[in-house]
């Protein structure tokens, strides 16, 4: 399919790419209309366009971020980082019209050849399919054609503007800034009642607003004041609602200006907002900020699970207000037609980005997208793959297929999979088309798709990279050990010990090979240290602590049922590492979290030798610390490595050896793992460790819960 994607360059290009899969609670919509705004988009465009140091002028904390990365991983790592992040396409757009191709089967209220209109610039791209949950996909009624109706969740921002305001019948509203959102605040203010005054230092958008909806207008505020003032009485303005975006500060003080004693003012726009205290207090204004298109905007709860917030509580959700103002056009009280600047097919993108940004009435086009309409739409094919590159004749190296495009894949396996000898990138299988497609065209796979049964059909893959989020490892790798597919899968393994059993079952009656991405016990410091305590008898002693970079709770990494938390998801390395070092099976764990702080734990695991092991996870530490510092003691020797940088030995009556070491093993154990499959060697990370792994993860998280310690040998015997 076409989609219409933006580089780190500010280039705008129209670029064949697999449409999106069809996941729980999602709706797949045949694109008929999207909008281009003149300002949300071409304010994106513009940044971009900046380069990297206009950027990063714009924002100094990326130049000190950018710095230390410098220094941690060199000047040529950084380098092809930044030549990733400018060269990597990305997806525009968030309003949009269409007919419904398929639903998710728990989505009940919206069926196949509805024609509904689509929100979020996450979801509701310039593409001609896309894939947008249920509750930001709202049926159009038939009163409605969809070339309007894909201006409706853009009018949702401008009536989630005007209910903020408060604003009532006979009331005076002044909207400061008439691009799209405004333009559209005044015809909504009109229909409530209200007697409506726009400025903009535009002179042609101020016409269209005068032809619009507003009784009054004016590109100089002090003039729309005096207007204003005489229009009142000299009371001021009800509300102001501000729709410009600016980097100055004028929109907001103006505001304050024209408003009378105990007014309302409400953003809506991007806008600097270094306040005039003694206007705002003075007069005791209210002042109010507008989040897009209501509530429910950005809380995953609503937008990505579907839960829908009660209307008895929350009358006028996001998805309420596109539905009020399809209403409205419905009705004939609200018509964007008049604000069309232009309607462009998908393949002109570009032009039509170009003649908004001549300014003047240009406040929005149109991309139409053909045979998005009429009886034939259900009938077109929808295609999840697209070839990249001929495909090359047989190397004699293994063919590789990696599910999953994020930035770890990009940054570690692919670099490491396109300079190993023995395996050649066949595939890349993405959730975000565009996405997959960089990643395919920048390491050279043959072709890109959204669907893993593609993969897992191509008879020419002999092996699968999982690199996608925990929640789908244990399906995915049980699915192409069943295909015939040796698998390595990132850690965890699963998120817990019954899919481990699956993915233990399908590797016995496959006869594949899986292995579990631990690569820290092939880092060089890993190997140094564990020579040092070869032949050593009687119980170790490990501390390991990790200072982990805090995360937001929204992470998908601390979902419970798609990350699994942080232990899961991310101390199982350290488990592992601990037991390989130890040639010792884990026998006990106890665990305490910091109160109210579910990403810092404390964990005790006793292994079967007598060994104990000690892991501090935390997100406590200074910035400046390593990242992780481990201690190993016993028989007379002690051990150290920091941030797998350098390590120290140090035995009884001896001075203390220091080496510098480089690496985190991923390029070690890709090397072990492909040897593997060429026959040349025994697998190093089994199936059986990455069960243990979760094993100890399980116990963990039962041990903080019940507050006692807990066996790790019965839940690893049941395995």
């Amino acid at each position: 399919m076409k989609q219409v994607l933006l580089n780190g360059r500010g280039q705008v290009q129209v670029i064949e790419v697999p449409a999106p899969p069809l996941e729980p609670g999602y709706i797949l919509v045949r694109t008929a209309y999207s909008l281009i705004s003149s300002g949300t988009e071409l304010a994106s465009i513009e940044h971009q366009s900046s380069g990297v140091v206009g950027r990063a002028l714009s924002r100094p904390g990326l130049v000190a971020n950018l710095a230390r990365q410098t220094l941690k991983d060199g000047p040529i790592s950084v380098k092809d980082r930044i030549e990733d992040s400018l060269s990597r396409w990305n997806p525009i757009g968030y309003s949009l019209s269409g007919t419904v191709l398929e639903v998710a089967p728990e989505v009940q209220e919206i069926l196949a050849g509805d024609r509904v209109a689509c929100s979020g610039a996450e979801h509701a791209h310039h593409a001609e399919v896309v894939a947008v949950p249920m509750r930001l996909t709202v049926r159009v009624p038939e009163a409605v054609d969809l070339k309007s109706a894909a201006f409706a969740p853009v009018g949702a921002i401008a009536l989630q503007g005007v209910r903020r305001s408060g604003a009532a019948l006979g009331e005076t509203v002044v909207v400061v800034g008439l691009g799209l959102v405004g333009l559209l605040a005044c015809q909504l203010l009109k229909a409530t009642g209200c007697r409506v005054l726009g400025t903009d230092p535009d002179s042609a958008r101020c016409r269209l607003a005068k032809e619009t909806g507003c009784e009054e207008t004016s590109t100089d505020m002090a003039s729309l004041a005096v207007h204003c003032s005489t229009l009142t009485g000299g009371l001021g303005a009800d509300a102001v609602i501000v729709c410009a975006s600016s980097s100055s500060d004028s929109p907001v003080n103006d505001a304050f200006s024209i408003a009378r004693e105990r007014g309302r003012v409400v953003i809506v726009g991007d806008v600097s907002m270094n306040l005039s205290r003694d206007e705002f207090y003075r007069k005791e204004l209210d002042l109010v900020m507008s989040r897009s298109l209501g509530p429910g905007r950005y809380d995953p709860r609503y937008e990505i699970e579907g839960q829908d917030y009660p209307p008895a509580f929350v009358r006028w959700t996001e998805s309420r207000n596109v539905e009020a103002v399809l209403g409205l056009m419905a009705g004939g009280r609200m018509d964007p037609t008049p604000l069309t600047s232009g309607s462009f097919a998908i393949d002109e993108a570009a032009a039509a980005y170009s003649h908004l940004s001549q300014g003047g009435e240009s406040v929005a086009a149109v991309l139409c997208y053909d045979g998005a309409e009429g009886s034939d739409v259900l009938a077109a094919p929808v295609s999840r793959r697209v070839a990249i590159r001929p495909a090359s004749p047989p190397s004699g190296r293994i063919e590789v297929g990696l599910v999953g495009a994020g930035n770890f894949a990009r940054a570690v396996h692919l670099p490491l999979i396109r300079r190993s000898p023995q395996l050649s990138l066949r595939a890349i299988v993405g959730r975000r088309g565009p996405d997959a497609h960089h990643a395919a065209s920048r390491f050279g796979a043959s072709y890109v798709t959204t669907d893993v049964a593609e993969l897992l059909d191509d008879n020419d893959i002999g092996a699968v990279w999982v690199a996608t989020p925990h929640d789908s490892h244990a399906d995915i790798s049980v699915r192409a050990l069943d295909a015939g597919k040796h698998v390595f899968v990132e850690k965890p393994l699963a998120l817990g010990l019954e899919d481990c059993r699956r993915v233990m079952d399908a590797v016995d009656r496959s006869g594949k090979l899986l292995s579990v991405g631990f690569n820290r016990r092939f880092a060089p410091a890993s190997t140094i240290v564990r020579a040092h305590f070869e032949g050593v008898s009687g119980p170790k002693e490990i501390v390991y602590r990790v200072r982990a970079e805090a995360v937001s709770r929204d992470h998908w990494v601390r979902d419970p049922a798609r990350g699994g938390g942080r232990v899961l998801g991310e101390c199982v390395h350290f488990f592992d590492w601990m037991a390989w070092l130890l040639d010792e099976e884990p026998a006990q764990v106890w665990a305490v979290r910091q109160p109210g702080a579910d990403e810092d734990v404390t964990i005790v695991l006793r292994f079967s030798g007598g060994s104990t092991g000690t892991l501090v996870y935390t997100t406590l530490g200074a910035a400046s610390t390593a990242k992780e510092r481990i201690e190993v003691l016993g028989g007379g020797r002690t051990a150290s490595i920091d941030n797998f940088e350098a390590v120290e030995l140090v035995r009884d009556g001896s001075r203390p050896r220091r080496r510098k070491t480089k690496g985190k093993g991923h390029a070690e154990q890709l090397a072990s793992f492909a040897e593997t499959l060429g026959g040349g060697a025994p697998l190093a990370v089994t199936v059986r460790d990455g069960v243990r792994a979760t094993a100890c993860a399980v116990a963990v998280e039962a041990s903080i819960r019940e507050g006692v310690p807990q066996p790790v040998e019965r839940l690893w015997a049941d395995t």
